[in-house]
């Protein structure tokens, strides 16, 4: 993935136990839970462009991945390199006119209007949609009770051994 968003467990207790199958299972499925509402929290904030590209290439990693010292990771994110300046915005610049010209046609109407969306870009440069920025800060309420629903189901499982 080019541009994305981790979310990474780094607790100290848990990854003294990462290897009971029971503290495993549920960090796993909390990460595997977590990263698919932040998925979904990105899409909704996603322009939407004429092809549907990058909307269509933001995905959710579908396995929670190990890492040294007991961390599990899981991803969001796009390969597609235009990613980045739709999330961040960039600087004036002269755009390619060819995806210009099918969008304006698309979204205005009028693909000669085009020209005048290259040359504000030109002058202005491009507004960020922050969409994996937004989206992770509007995750973080639920990513925080997901975590504790599935600590929860740590202890109590734990206990009942």
């Amino acid at each position: 993935m080019i541009y994305g968003i981790e979310i990474t467990n780094n607790c100290k207790a848990l990854n003294a136990r990462k290897r009971d199958p029971i503290v495993r299972q549920q960090m796993h499925a909390a990460l595997n839970e977590a990263i698919l509402y932040v998925n979904r929290q990105v899409l909704k904030r996603t322009p939407v462009g004429v092809t549907d590209v990058l909307h269509g290439s933001i995905q959710a990693s579908p396995h929670v991945r190990d890492l040294a010292g007991g961390s599990m990771v899981a991803l969001t994110g796009t390969s597609i390199p235009h990613g980045i300046p739709v999330e961040m915005g960039t600087k004036p610049h002269w755009a390619p006119i060819a995806p210009l010209i099918r969008w304006a046609e698309e979204k205005l109407g009028d693909p000669d209007a085009a020209f005048a969306v290259r040359a504000k870009i030109a002058r202005e440069g491009t507004e960020g949609a922050h969409m994996f920025e937004e989206g992770l800060k509007a995750s973080q309420s639920k990513i925080k009770s997901i975590f504790e629903k599935h600590g929860l189901r740590i202890k109590t499982r734990l206990m009942e051994r």
